[in-house]
């Protein structure tokens, strides 16, 4: 929150103080974006294109405001129409959408599955409300349920759901899910098989659903239960060959790393390097959002820009599914998507110059065992630990020390701890370990032979 209002900022721009509105106003429209602050930031601004990215956010909170389209057009840019104002829908009482995610789910209904009789052949009997065949008295078969039409579906009121069908295991009756004895002969129903469900079906927002094929899914359903189990197809040659070359290629690659044999050099030189890394004090560019920028930058330029984008909400999309609940009803629901679009998020950019120290050279004195060891001098200008431009300071040191070997016709070259290239002599025998692969020597692995 800040303490500046946009009167601050008008008389800024009254004395001529253009830095200093920009500042102010910038603070302002973080908390309150308004029209009238847009207005002021477009006179605060230096340059034409900054002026009109202004009037643009402006435009975007008030698509009609004439003083924005007339500073606009003063500006040689042409504003888009005016929108035509929206029909104001008419009162409804949406149902409550359940939120999953982004996904959101409203309640149409609970319907009642139909089912045909098998026994007498009286079809479109309702599912919750006909256990039993009106017309021969045969228990309904679950199996002989089927989704109705839009123009067929029977709404079921104050539907309380109790779980799925029971068929009682004594006279194969069909119960309620939470019914504990049969309803006909009195049997426990402990062990009772629930009533087979059908798979949801869903369709878009613009299609109707037509009564489902019972004969065809039941056709179908005998067909799978009925075919022998298909035989398992070999996999074609080829993916064999392929796995083998992939299983190939990583046990080479493992052998490459850690297959090693033990070698045998003699030392034929010595070499160390000392090294003292450099940092100089620089005038270093930098950009960023104004908002983080440092504290202490130097020679600001700033820009109104596009710096990012966020997803906006832009509609949804919608299907219908009907649910099979298992006890002679189903449930009706819409299941709606949202939508989102890229909305670029636009602020102020400055390009400036900071100073740092940064890594400007190094000094490295190297020779042999028979060459005193010596750290250079690195010569820092203005002696070091100054913070002007263009002093320098020591960031690190480093030193090697390497030991070259014979091995037949083999050299090899390996870093050492100080101690052991020290003490080493020249023909003196070592023993190390090398790459069978790709020969290279495993340093770590340096001792002196016998040792």
């Amino acid at each position: 929150m800040t303490d500046y209002t946009l009167e601050d900022v008008r008389a800024a721009l009254g004395r001529g103080d253009k830095a200093t509105a920009r500042q102010m106003v910038d603070l302002v429209l973080k908390d309150t974006p308004t029209v009238e602050g847009w207005l002021l930031a477009a006179q605060a601004v230096e340059t034409r294109d900054d002026a009109i990215a202004c009037l643009q956010m402006a435009l975007r909170l008030d698509p009609a405001n004439a003083e924005v389209r007339a500073q606009l057009q003063q500006l040689g840019v042409t504003p888009p129409p005016v929108p035509a104002p929206e029909a104001v829908p008419a009162p409804s009482t949406p149902p409550a959408p359940v939120r999953v995610g982004e996904t959101t789910t409203y309640d149409e209904g609970v319907y009642e599955m139909l089912w045909d009789c098998k026994f007498c052949g009286t079809e479109k009997l309702l599912g919750k409300t006909h256990k039993f065949c009106p017309t021969c008295g045969a228990t309904q078969d679950p199996e002989w349920r089927y989704f109705p039409s839009d123009d067929e579906k029977v709404a079921v009121k104050d539907h309380v759901f109790v779980g799925e069908d029971k068929m009682c295991p004594s006279c194969n009756s069909l119960m309620a899910g939470n019914v504990e004895f049969c309803t006909r002969c009195g049997a426990p129903q402990t062990e009772a098989a629930r009533a087979k469900k059908l798979s949801t079906r869903t369709r878009g927002m613009n299609e109707k659903f037509d009564r489902e094929d019972r004969d065809a899914r039941q056709l179908a359903e005998a067909r799978g239960l009925n075919a022998p189990a298909p035989k398992a197809k070999g996999r074609p040659w080829w993916v064999y060959g392929i796995i083998l070359l992939v299983v190939a290629g990583i046990g080479f690659a493992l052998f490459s790393i850690f297959a090693k044999r033990e070698t045998v050099g003699t030392v034929q030189a010595f070499e160390w390097e000392r090294s003292i890394s450099i940092d100089a004090f620089s005038a270093v560019p930098g950009r960023s959002v104004c908002t983080s920028m440092p504290v202490d930058a130097y020679s600001v330029s700033r820009s109104y820009e596009q710096v990012g984008s966020r997803s906006v909400p832009d509609g949804e999309d919608c299907s219908m599914q009907q649910i099979d609940q298992g006890d002679g009803t189903f449930r009706q629901q819409r299941v709606c998507t949202t939508r989102y679009r890229q909305e670029p998020v636009y602020d102020y950019v400055c390009s400036y110059v900071v100073n740092r120290w940064t890594p400007s050279r190094t000094a490295r004195n190297t020779g042999t065992k028979e060459t005193a060891l010596s750290w250079p001098d690195p010569a820092l200008a203005c002696g070091g630990g100054a913070t002007r431009l263009g002093c320098e300071r020591e960031s690190g040191r480093n030193e090697t020390y390497t030991l070259k070997f014979n091995a037949g016709e083999k050299r090899y070259d390996c870093a050492v701890p100080f101690n052991l290239w020290d003490n080493a002599r020249l023909e003196q025998a070592f023993t190390f370990q090398v790459g069978i692969v790709f020969d290279n020597p495993d340093c770590s692995t340096v001792q002196p032979a016998g040792g």
